[in-house]
């Protein structure tokens, strides 16, 4: 019976446990993997095997957030080491604050001691601007940590709304950067963006129009230069339109059956 026990107890598989700051779907917390078709193949919604459906979309976007969330905590705790082992020098190497000669025995200490060799190094007294030093960092701080909420929230609200849009991709594209340049102050990431959608299409549009205009213009100019056929009434079946079929044509019946016409007027 012992034996029995022994042999449960050496085939007992111990669970590897998740790391520590695994962000739930992310690829620390999932095995699974994006295919060519942007499904998530390994288990789908129900925990079984398997590509998922074209209309669980929405949860490859937002595996890739978490991802994302994921990279940005972990740089941010590489720096959090570097700046860790810097002080930690400091300590061993300093054993007293040069300015206040009180020892340095925490990071807070060294912290203060980086505060006041900064305020000497731009010509200003290390004790006496000390502490107008430290508001105006704090307020910077405050002011900064304020700013980036904001943008993450906007960025976060641009990410939902347009999930299929790269905002790497878009803040590269030159054409948006100087369409957006002045206006993020007033409106949010989104509201720039789609704004500038309906001004690029204004602008498709518009020239679209000046292109068929022009064709127009130009059909009409090769329909009075070389006159009119004999039979200025074909049948609606005839592959041929005449001269006063294309002169009555509105814009968009002109480039409906632009090659057509172009056919036509050789026959003219």
């Amino acid at each position: 019976m012992a034996e029995e026990m022994k042999t449960a107890e050496t085939n007992t598989e111990v669970a590897t446990p998740p790391e520590a700051n695994a962000v739930p779907g992310s690829t620390a917390d999932t095995e699974s993997t994006v295919n060519d078709n942007g499904f998530t193949e390994g288990t789908d919604a129900n925990g079984k095997g398997g590509s998922n459906a074209p209309g669980e979309a929405k949860v490859t976007e937002e595996k890739r957030r978490n991802a994302e969330y994921a990279r940005r905590r972990r740089e941010a705790e590489a720096a959090d080491k570097i700046r860790i082992a810097e002080i930690n020098a400091i300590k061993k190497v300093l054993p007293n604050n040069p300015y206040t000669k009180q020892p340095i025995e925490t990071n807070e200490d060294v912290e203060e001691y980086l505060v006041m060799r900064g305020i000497e190094e731009a010509g200003g007294d290390p004790v006496n601007d000390y502490f107008a030093k430290v508001r105006e960092s704090r307020a910077s701080k405050q002011k900064t940590a304020d700013t980036n909420a904001v943008l993450q929230s906007q960025l976060d609200e641009f990410e939902e709304k347009y999930p299929d849009v790269d905002i790497k991709k878009l803040l590269k594209d030159e054409d948006f950067r100087e369409y957006a340049y002045g206006k993020f102050g007033s409106k949010s990431f989104t509201e720039v963006y789609t704004s500038y959608t309906k001004f690029k299409s204004k602008l498709s549009s518009q020239a679209e129009n000046t292109v068929t205009k022009r064709a127009a213009q130009e059909i009409a100019n090769s329909a009075a230069a070389v006159g009119s056929l004999n039979n200025s009434t074909p049948p609606a079946e005839s592959e041929f339109f005449t001269r006063d079929q294309v002169k009555a044509m509105k814009p968009e019946e002109i480039k409906k059956n632009y090659e057509k016409i172009m056919k036509s007027i050789k026959k003219w």
